[in-house]
């Protein structure tokens, strides 16, 4: 798989990670459950359907509420990204989406991930592209501008 790779994580009430960082960057994908996220000097709440874009060593800490919480973690190879740079700017900011075809993408790419089969390389690497390419509008509609390395 050379996009990257995809995890559950489930967290249980009031649990706290330390600040930590991932050497590639990612998606994360709340499924269930509630937490309060610091990243850099910012707090952000973090609800079922919202999805999550971490730059490479971002730092992060996470406190669950007391339903705890399950994600869907999507880390993108570094060499995939650089790839897909140098068609299209995918920022290096931390970025948050709520609803709309962000939260449908990601729910595929999540199903995709959890009945695999002989079809879903290819699927799952069109459905990652979809995403970057539908975070990175939406990051600039924002007012955000960014620009591919080729222009």
């Amino acid at each position: 798989m050379t996009y990257g790779l995809g995890s559950e994580n489930e967290n249980l009430p009031g649990f706290h990670t330390p600040k930590h960082s991932h050497k590639q960057p990612l998606f994360c994908f709340v499924i269930q459950g509630d937490y309060t996220e610091k990243y850099g000097s910012k707090t952000r709440e973090c609800t079922p359907s919202t999805l999550l874009f971490h730059p490479a060593d971002e730092l992060h800490a996470e406190y669950f509420h007391e339903a705890g919480g399950r994600s869907f973690i999507i880390e993108i190879a570094s060499d995939w990204l650089a790839r897909i740079r140098e068609y299209l700017s995918v920022t290096d900011h931390s970025a948050d989406f709520r609803g709309g075809s962000l939260e449908l993408l990601a729910r595929k790419l999540y199903r995709e991930f959890s009945q695999i089969d002989d079809a879903s390389t290819i699927i799952i690497e069109g459905l990652m592209l979809e995403m970057l390419g539908e975070a990175t509008r939406t990051y600039a509609a924002k007012g955000t501008t960014i620009s591919a390395r080729w222009l």
